[in-house]
C-alpha cells in the first residue's frame, strides 16, 4: 500500500520563500499589526541598489491611504491634494481610482521634510495616470524628503503649453529632487519622464552642509526627448561652484532607458576620490542609451563612477559623435580640479558589440573632446555595493532586450493583484520602436510627435470600505471585502497588507513541496481546484517532491497523492492558498 505524501506549500513571491506546513483547508489568519521595521526588507520585492531600503523606517507608523479620484489640478480627490497631505507622522500611501492626465497649473510640491510615503501609480485603472504641463515649471519639485517610493507614473512637461516656447523656464523637469541637504533612502521606479528642459529627472543639491544626499535608486525609468535647446536625460549631483556633488553618495542608476537626449544620459557627479571610494558615488548598471548628440553621459565635478554592462546605440543625431561616451563638462585640462575622477568601467557595449577597449571615449574634456582616460582616472575594482540587495546584473546585450521589454510606466495592477495588465501608452511605445529600429530624433515641440497621449479613465476597482485595497483582493485573501486591515500583515513576512496589493505580490505563482513517504511510487498526481472542483492538473515522476504552478494564485486549492500501477495513496491536503 502506498503511504501518504506529506504536503507543504511554499509561497513563491519575489521577496522570500516562506515554507509552512498547512493543515487541510487551512487559511492564514491575520497577524496583529503593524509589524516592526525590518532592515532586510526591500521597499518592494524587486527593489535593488542603494535605495532598496526606502521604507525600512515606515512600516511601524500608522498607515494612511490617500485616494486620487479625479484628474483635477487641485481640490478634493486630486493628485495635488494627496501629495500635500503626506507627513512624517504616518506611512502615507497614494492610490488611484482613475486613469487619465492632469494638466497642472503649477508645480506639485509635497511638504518639505515629509518622509515615509509611497505613490503607487500602478493602481490607476484604464490607461494609467499622467501629470502634464504647464511647461513653465518643474512638475514635481521635492525638497529634503526621505524614505519614499515613486512608481508607474508619467510626467511630461511640454513646450507648447508655455509662453515663448518654454524659454521662460531654465530648468523644467518632470521630476526633480533639489535642496540644501538630506534626501535619503529613495526608490524611483518604472516611470516615464519626457519633454523637459535641462533634464527629465534626477536630483540636484544646492549646498555643502550635512546631512548627505544618499542611498537612492532610479530603476526602469524612461527619460526621453528633452527639448533640443537643452535636451538632457537625468542630472545627479550638485552646484558646481561649491563642488556640492561631494555630498551626494551611493546613487544606483539601473535598467533605465534614455533616448533622443542631446546629452547627460545621465550626468552623475557624486562622491569624490579625495573623500574615498568606499564612501560611494554613482553606479550606472544595465542602462540603455539611444541617439545622443553632444555626448552620451556627463560629469561636472571630480566624482566616483562605476559604468558596468550598459548598452549604447548611436542614432541619427549623433553622426560623427558616436565616440563621445562620458564628457567632463566645463573642464579645462590646463586648470584641473584639486582631485581627479575615479572611474571603473566593465562590460559596456556600443552599437552591437562589446567595446574592445572599455576606456575609449570614457572620459573627455568638453573643449576639444580629447581623451582624458589616463591611468590617474582608472580604478580596477568596484566601489562598495549594497550588501543585501545588490543589482542583479545582466550582460549588456541581455540588458538591452530586458530593458526594452520592461521599462517605464508600462503596466497596471488587476483588482485582485493576481496579474499585471499592459498599460504602455502611445508615446512610450513609439520610443521603444525608435530604439529597436534606429529611427526618430530630437524634437523642438511635443506636437511634432503627436502631443500628449490620451489616457482612458478606466473603471475603478470596487472598494466597499474605501481603504485602498479592492474588494477582489480582500475577498481573495480573507473571504470578504471589508475585514482585511491596511496596516496588518496577513503573511507575517513584514510587508503590510496594502503593500501586498500595491506591489502585486499575488502574481508570482505557488510552489508545492511534499515529503515522500511511499518508497515504491511511480510518481505523484497533482490536483487543483480553481473554483469548479478538483481536476487533474499535472503528474510528476518518482522521487520528485516539488512542483511550481506558475499560474497559481491565492484561492486555488491543491492536493497531492502518490501512485503506482496497482494503487494510489490517500490524498495529502487539501491546502488552500491564502493571500501570500
Amino acid at each position: 500500500m502506498l503511504k501518504l505524501a506529506f504536503l507543504l506549500a511554499t509561497f513563491f513571491f519575489s521577496s522570500s520563500n516562506n515554507t509552512v506546513l498547512l493543515a487541510p483547508s487551512m487559511m492564514f489568519g491575520e497577524l496583529p499589526g503593524p509589524v516592526g521595521p525590518s532592515d532586510s526588507l526591500p521597499a518592494f520585492p524587486e527593489a535593488e541598489g542603494w535605495g532598496s531600503f526606502a521604507l525600512r523606517t515606515c512600516r511601524s507608523l500608522p498607515v494612511v491611504v490617500h485616494r486620487v479620484t479625479n484628474t483635477n489640478n487641485s481640490g478634493s480627490g486630486s493628485f495635488r491634494t494627496a501629495l500635500n497631505a503626506v507627513n512624517s507622522s504616518n506611512f502615507d500611501i497614494i492610490v488611484f481610482t482613475t486613469g487619465g492626465s492632469v494638466a497642472l497649473q503649477s508645480s506639485l510640491e509635497p511638504p518639505t521634510f515629509a518622509n515615509c510615503w509611497y505613490v503607487a501609480g500602478q493602481t490607476a485603472p484604464g490607461g494609467g495616470f499622467a501629470y502634464n504641463g504647464p511647461g513653465s515649471a518643474t512638475l514635481i519639485r521635492l525638497r529634503e524628503q526621505d524614505n519614499f517610493v515613486f512608481r508607474y507614473l508619467r510626467g511630461r512637461v511640454g513646450i507648447s503649453l508655455a509662453d515663448n516656447g518654454g524659454q521662460a523656464c531654465g530648468a523644467c523637469s518632470p521630476f526633480r529632487h533639489t535642496g540644501s541637504g538630506g534626501s535619503t533612502d529613495i526608490m524611483v521606479d518604472h516611470n516615464s519622464f519626457s519633454w523637459g528642459l535641462d533634464g527629465n529627472g534626477g536630483l540636484w543639491r544646492t549646498n555643502t552642509t550635512n546631512p548627505l544626499t544618499q542611498r537612492q535608486t532610479y530603476s526602469r525609468n524612461m527619460a526621453y526627448e528633452g527639448f533640443v535647446n537643452h535636451a538632457a536625460g537625468f542630472n545627479f549631483g550638485g552646484r558646481q561652484s561649491l563642488l556640492a556633488g561631494r555630498f551626494v553618495r551611493r546613487i544606483s542608476v539601473v535598467q533605465n532607458l534614455f533616448a533622443h537626449n542631446n546629452g547627460r544620459n545621465p550626468n552623475c557627479s557624486a562622491g569624490a576620490p579625495a573623500i574615498g571610494v568606499s564612501e560611494g558615488g554613482c553606479e550606472y548598471v544595465n542602462n540603455v542609451v539611444y541617439n545622443w548628440g553632444k555626448e552620451m553621459g556627463a560629469v561636472y565635478q571630480p566624482s566616483v563612477h562605476d559604468w558596468v554592462n550598459n548598452y549604447m546605440k548611436s542614432g541619427p543625431n549623433g553622426v560623427g559623435r558616436e565616440y563621445r561616451v562620458l564628457i567632463w563638462e566645463n573642464s579645462n585640462p590646463a586648470t584641473p580640479y584639486a582631485d581627479d575622477h575615479s572611474l571603473y568601467v566593465s562590460g559596456n557595449w556600443k552599437n552591437g558589440s562589446l567595446l574592445v577597449n572599455q576606456w575609449t571615449g570614457m572620459l573627455q574634456n568638453d573643449t576639444d573632446f580629447s581623451d582624458l582616460s589616463t591611468a590617474q582616472f582608472q580604478r580596477l575594482t568596484r566601489m562598495p555595493v549594497h550588501s543585501l540587495h545588490p543589482i542583479t546584473e545582466l550582460t549588456a546585450d541581455s540588458a538591452f532586450l530586458d530593458v526594452l521589454a520592461d521599462v517605464g510606466a508600462n503596466a497596471r495592477l488587476a483588482c485582485d493583484a493576481a496579474s499585471w495588465i499592459d498599460a504602455r501608452d502611445a508615446a512610450d511605445a513609439r520610443i521603444i520602436a525608435d530604439v529597436q529600429d534606429g529611427t526618430g530624433g530630437f524634437i523642438l515641440d511635443e506636437t511634432e510627435v503627436g502631443g500628449f497621449p490620451t489616457l482612458a479613465a478606466g473603471t475603478p476597482c470596487a472598494d466597499a470600505d474605501t481603504d485602498g485595497m479592492p474588494d477582489a483582493f480582500e475577498t481573495m485573501c480573507v473571504g470578504d471585502a471589508t475585514s482585511l486591515t491596511v496596516g496588518g500583515d496577513i503573511s507575517g513576512d513584514g510587508y503590510l497588507n496594502i503593500e501586498e496589493y500595491i506591489n502585486g505580490t499575488n502574481a508570482n505563482g505557488v510552489d508545492l513541496n511534499w515529503i515522500d513517504n511511499a518508497g515504491n511510487e511511480d510518481g505523484f498526481l497533482i490536483d487543483r481546484d480553481t473554483g469548479s472542483g478538483f481536476a487533474r492538473y499535472d503528474t510528476v515522476a518518482t522521487d520528485i517532491t516539488t512542483f511550481f504552478d506558475v499560474s497559481g494564485i491565492p484561492g486555488y486549492i491543491y492536493q497531492v497523492r502518490s501512485y503506482n500501477t496497482n494503487d494510489s495513496s490517500v490524498v495529502a491536503g487539501p491546502v488552500t492558498i491564502a493571500c501570500r
